[in-house]
Parts: structure tokens; sequence; C-alpha cells
């Protein structure tokens, strides 16, 4: 169960990674 918690939670945070990447490149 931690595992599992730990993958979701490392995808979640790379998928805001992401998000914040392509709203400054919008920006910029």
């Amino acid at each position: 169960i931690v595992t599992r918690y730990a993958k979701r939670a490392s995808s979640y945070l790379a998928a805001v990674q992401i998000r914040c990447i392509c709203l400054w490149s919008k920006i910029i």
C-alpha cells in the first residue's frame, strides 16, 4: 500500500511539474 501511494504521489508531482513548465513556456 505504501509503495502504491508513493508511486501515485511521485506521478502526481511529475504531472504538476509538467503543467508548471507548460504554463511557463506559454507565458514566455
